[in-house]
């Protein structure tokens, strides 16, 4: 299993490696949920999202180590497996939060890591990293121990 998880993790390092700016998925699934006017304002989100010079897993990182110091847990981040973005809805979001003409719409960042104490999943949105108010009540987080 250790030698399925170290391809894996090559893997994800050379895509990793490539991208060099923020990339932001709009779902197929939420596609069929928004409203025309929230799709024009996630294809807003996604266009400043490319001028943004960090990475998924920059601020992912942020939102772990963040939710790890509320654990207890010591800050130990071995190594980012993974990190994704796409396009939200945050009702709890600022109007325009993301910028002009982006309304509610948000980023919701997804990142993996192997941490010194086991494995952590935490999905948190842009704006609440941004603000450094990641809690373990407002983020979707998934904890295994090795």
């Amino acid at each position: 299993m250790v030698l399925v998880m170290t391809k894996i993790y090559l893997v994800i390092v050379e895509t990793i490696k490539e991208e060099s700016t923020m990339k932001v998925r709009l779902e197929d699934d939420y596609k069929r949920v928004y409203t025309l006017e929230q799709l024009d304002q996630a294809k807003e989100v996604i266009r400043r999202a490319k001028e943004d010079a960090s990475r998924p897993e920059e601020y992912g990182e942020m939102a772990i180590r963040a939710i790890l110091s509320q654990m207890g847990s010591n800050d130990c981040i071995l190594r980012i497996l993974f990190g994704e973005a796409h396009t939200a809805k945050n009702s709890k979001n600022d109007y325009e939060r993301m910028g002009e003409g982006t309304g509610i719409m948000d980023i919701w960042i997804t990142t993996y890591a192997e941490t010194c104490d086991g494995f952590i999943r935490v999905g948190a949105y842009l704006s609440d990293i941004w603000d450094e108010t990641v809690r373990i009540d407002n983020a979707f987080v998934k904890y295994g121990k090795a």
